[in-house]
């Protein structure tokens, strides 16, 4: 392809049909082979998983100052909706501006960008075809990341870990047949829980497989990409096992150290089931998708994203950098719709208030408007834009910040499958108060580091294991205060209705929250926490902290539709950080360049203030 040419569509609906008897023999010979590769395919990796050596991050990988996009694109991306279930709903008009976006189109997105103070995206690299076919695409790609560094921005190649286009694989490299996994029916997984006629899964356990991606890793650095992304390492409709992802990357992350002497950064995406989610210690970076608009509209308030987050960090401790893609719409999701400036401005602040960033998905209907020039997206933009600034211009509020967290809420063993869909009350009942607490999981914390927490909460006592009951008592006999949630046959589980704590009777009015969160309180009373008289509002808060403990930040977020006036907001300062105690707060905000207090004052070890009004966001800096 030429610079400033127009791609068209490489394959229609008709051409799938004709791909599909034109290689109808090799569907043969693949179940031909099957028994042979099935036996293969599950026996799970016996060799010994030696983590490779991380490297310190580069400087522009800290969290907390990463403002990342989603940046796919060209003909070979264009070529991969065409094939795939996802991506159905895309017009014409996606994919012909899709297919144009890194040649036609690269100044006036890359313009984009560098108005939203994005400096980091990851480009399509390789979506599972030939090596051969994907040539053209990472010579766009080569001319596109010159362009993008010349901006300031830093770019990750998009490669999909596991993705076999077989008509374009078998044809190529017809040694890959043997790459895939199988059923023990003898049958190739497929793609997109089978929905994908055109695309089977490969085996990562297969050295010719895993031999395919070192070849792409090794061109990847050559190229002088930034960091590594590597999508969809397994699927729930296909059982790889955490010590085969594992083995995986070990063998891409040595070769890349080792042979190719190079600290490119990898990432990949784990979902939320702890024992993939915990394979993060590997990556350099953490990427997780799935999350939802955040809002609040007639009855519900959406705040699932804070237990997203907040189990993401209970399962990775540190500052590892986290991006969070939010898929999931009130109305659509990413392949159909795109979010409206309020929402864009909420989930970037929410993001951030949380220790995580927000990633944008333009793909498909948000690309297609902002090249359009359409009104509504380029407000979008314009809002992403304005929040990104103020994220970008406030370094010492959000780098490296650490989530305040004197109580531990432990958790049991469970399966939040891929992105935690539905509903868990009792956590989201945490979130919406403000209770500052990190998420544990019985299974996975030791006696001592509960000990180092002020207080414990357990909204599913019924679930853990006698062992697990009998840490929790011995952490309470030792002298640490527990708030268990009162549970009946009715109303049990993380998603059980909250009830009161003496009386197990279901709640039936605010009073009864009340009373479970005034338990709650009563487990540290003296621990660093923050109260909002906002019983009326969609307002809650979390705090942060500076890495060396010199800052307090009070982050308060409005999830409703129209700002919220005159709201009190008291944060009572624990003995960690009694230095502060007395110091004159500062106020900030995204919405507005004048922000001030109502009323400040400090009685004791508590700071009251009086914001005068929230519209979207608002920052109290105590150093």
């Amino acid at each position: 392809m030429q610079p400033g040419t127009t791609t068209s569509f490489l394959c229609s609906a008709a051409e799938v049909g004709r791909f599909v008897v034109k290689f109808r023999a090799l569907i043969i010979l693949c179940v031909a082979i099957a028994p042979s590769i099935a036996a293969r395919a599950q026996t799970a990796a016996t060799a010994t998983v030696v983590e490779s050596e991380r490297p310190l991050l580069p400087s522009w990988l800290k969290s907390g100052t990463v403002r990342f996009a989603r940046f796919d694109g060209g003909a070979l991306e264009t070529r991969k909706t065409l094939l795939s279930e996802w991506a159905a709903q895309f017009t014409p008009q996606d994919r012909e501006i899709l297919a144009n976006l890194y040649e036609k189109h690269a100044d006036s997105m890359i313009d984009l960008l560098v108005q939203a103070k994005i400096n980091f995206v990851w480009v399509t690299y390789s979506v599972g075809f030939s090596w051969h076919n994907e040539e053209a695409q990472r010579v766009a790609v080569r001319e596109l990341v010159k362009k993008l560094h010349a901006h300031g921005i830093k770019a990750a190649a998009y490669v999909c870990a596991i993705s076999v286009f077989w008509e374009s694989m078998f044809k190529d490299d017809p040694q890959s047949v043997r790459w895939i996994m199988v059923g023990s029916d003898g049958i190739p997984y497929r793609y997109s829980d089978g929905h994908d006629a055109m695309r089977f899964v490969a085996d990562i356990n297969s050295p010719g497989w895993v031999e395919y991606q070192k070849r792409r890793v090794g061109a990847i650095i050559d190229d002088g990409l930034d960091a590594i992304f590597f999508d969809n390492p397994f699927l729930d409709s296909h059982p790889s096992e955490p010590v085969s992802v594992a083995h995986f990357f070990d063998q891409l992350l040595n070769y890349a150290r080792r042979e190719k002497k190079s600290a490119i950064p990898f990432s990949t995406n784990l979902g939320l089931y702890p024992p993939f989610n915990v394979l993060n210690r590997q990556m350099d970076f953490i990427f997780t998708e799935g999350w939802a608009e955040p809002g609040a509209w007639d009855n519900h308030w959406e705040v699932s994203n804070i237990r997203r987050d907040r189990l993401v960090k209970g399962l990775n401790p540190g500052v590892k950098p986290i991006v969070s893609e939010y898929s999931h719409f009130q109305k659509g999701d990413r392949s159909t719709s795109y979010l409206g400036a309020r929402s864009e401005k909420l989930a970037t602040a929410e993001a951030a208030a949380f220790g995580t960033s927000y990633t944008w998905d333009m793909e498909g209907p948000f690309d297609t408007a902002l090249v359009t020039q359409n009104f509504k997206a380029l407000e979008s933009w314009s809002a992403i834009s304005q929040y990104n600034g103020f994220l970008e211009d406030h370094p010492e509020i959000y780098a490296d910040e650490v989530n305040v967290a004197p109580l531990a809420v432990i958790l049991p063993d469970l399966n939040p499958d891929f992105d935690w869909p539905g509903d868990a009350k009792r956590l989201d009942f945490l979130a919406r108060n403000s209770v500052l607490g990190d998420f544990r999981f019985a299974s996975r914390i030791t006696k001592k580091e509960l000990a180092a927490y002020r207080g414990v909460i357990v909204p599913a006592y019924a679930s853990l294991s006698a062992e697990q009951k009998e840490m929790i008592h011995d952490y309470q006999n030792n002298g640490g205060k527990v708030s268990i949630f009162a549970e009946t046959s009715a109303a049990t589980g993380l998603n059980g209705e909250i009830l009161r704590p003496s009386e197990k009777g279901p709640m039936t009015d605010k009073s009864a929250e009340a009373q479970v969160l005034a338990e709650i309180n009563s487990l540290a009373p003296d621990a660093t926490h923050v109260e909002l008289e906002n019983a009326a509002s969609h307002v809650l808060a979390n705090v942060t902290s500076t890495r060396d403990g010199k800052a307090l930040i009070i982050h308060v977020l409005n999830y409703g539709q129209t700002p919220f006036g005159e709201l009190k907001v008291k944060l009572v300062v624990g003995k960690e950080f009694h230095t502060l105690v007395g110091r004159k707060p500062s106020l900030f905000s995204p919405d507005t360049k004048s922000a001030a207090f109502q009323k400040v004052q400090w009685k004791g070890s508590t700071l009251e203030t009086t914001l005068p009004s929230v519209d979207t966001y608002s920052v109290v800096v105590v150093q």
